[in-house]
């Protein structure tokens, strides 16, 4: 029999110690997950002892909570009204027309009249005071070409390589981020039916997605192909953030990996594991502005127009060919001026750079 939960007992359970949560009318206990949440602890502990079932399908699928909590977690069924945490909503914006956004910046600007605040800051802010942050978009503008010229560059570009094994129509790929869901009611499964459309770009999904990995797969398969494209479904890899109780992990692992449990690897669901390293306890705030995610709120559409020949894609060729090169495997260090930066790495060898290994004969 299913044990029910009365309002007053979840209303007893707000602190770290012993946080629950009401979703969907199943109470459940987060003390445990609580703190390796990757959105951050206080995304959780404001709305413990309450109804969060607005605040949760805002951002995540439904199914999502199955697979990060464990069958133990589910305390039982919620047998009165509790009050409902509040979600701020955001005024509708008319957005900019798509066909006006020719550059990443376009989308960025776009998102700020209409992204939901907590999503705007998630995607453009960063950790703290964010001096990493400056400092890193302040370095990298120091780095800069060494463009060529009188080079036959009208060749035709292939930009077609791989990523770890995997054929991908292109190096740019959709990097992974949370809170997909917040700007486009499909999240990542829209973007992975925007990079079936463009024939096989690469999608890595973050183990805090909105949607679950197997969403996001079954998205992709089953998105039908453009009569106009070769519509190949693209290789998803996961974002790894490892659990502190590493039997979850090997869970999570397990069953994408080897999703009838049989044995049989060959159906895993993942080409490959990005694994995060760089995060042992979460940051005050996620860094970093994504491309992909301003693209999805105008859903595929949008993804395709960041990733293929209006901006990023475009943007790849014009620099080959600003460099003198119309092949991936003609790339290499020797066509970027670091000079700015080069005092910061320590004990040079003599004039030889101390990461740019290149000779002048590959040219």
């Amino acid at each position: 029999m299913t044990q029910t939960i009365t309002s007053s007992e979840l209303a007893a359970h707000t602190t770290v110690a012993s946080l629950w949560l009401a979703i969907d009318g199943e109470v459940y206990d987060f003390t445990e997950f609580a703190p390796t949440h990757p959105g951050g602890l206080s995304a959780i502990l404001q709305h413990a002892g309450k109804d969060a079932t607005a605040a949760y399908n805002a951002v995540h699928s439904p199914f999502l909570l199955k697979s990060i909590l464990p069958v133990s977690k589910n305390l039982g069924r919620l047998s009165s009204p509790a009050p409902v945490s509040s979600t701020p909503s955001s005024p509708t914006v008319s957005k900019p027309p798509l066909s006006s956004l020719i550059s990443v910046n376009d989308f960025r600007l776009a998102a700020h009249t209409y992204f939901p605040a907590k999503t705007l800051a998630f995607v453009s802010s960063a950790a703290t005071d964010c001096h990493t942050h400056r400092r890193n978009s302040a370095m990298y503008s120091e780095i800069t070409l060494r463009p060529r010229v009188m080079v036959d560059v009208s060749a035709p570009i292939s930009l077609e390589t791989t990523i770890l094994g995997q054929t991908v129509a292109s190096p740019i790929f959709a990097a992974p981020t949370s809170l997909g869901k917040t700007v486009h009611p499909d999240g990542e499964m829209e973007i992975a039916r925007a990079c079936k459309e463009l024939n096989g770009i690469a999608q890595v999904v973050s183990t805090s997605a909105s949607f679950s990995v197997t969403d996001v797969v079954r998205a992709a398969a089953e998105h039908p192909v453009p009569p106009d494209t070769d519509g190949c479904n693209p290789p998803i890899f996961l974002q790894l953030y490892v659990d502190k109780h590493a039997p979850n992990t090997e869970a999570l692992l397990k069953s994408l990996t080897d999703p009838d449990n049989n044995g049989d690897t060959t159906k895993s669901l993942i080409k490959g594991v990005f694994l995060t390293v760089d995060a042992p306890v979460p940051g005050k705030r996620e860094a970093d502005e994504r491309g992909v995610l301003y693209g999805l709120g105008y859903g595929k559409e949008g993804v395709k127009r960041v990733i293929e020949k209006t901006v990023l894609n475009d943007e790849l060729v014009t620099t080959m060919k600003m460099c003198g090169v119309t092949s991936l495997d003609e790339l290499h260090p020797g066509l970027l001026n670091t000079r700015a930066m080069d005092h910061l790495v320590p004990e040079t060898a003599g004039d030889e750079h101390p990461y740019a290994k290149w000779r002048r004969s590959k040219m």
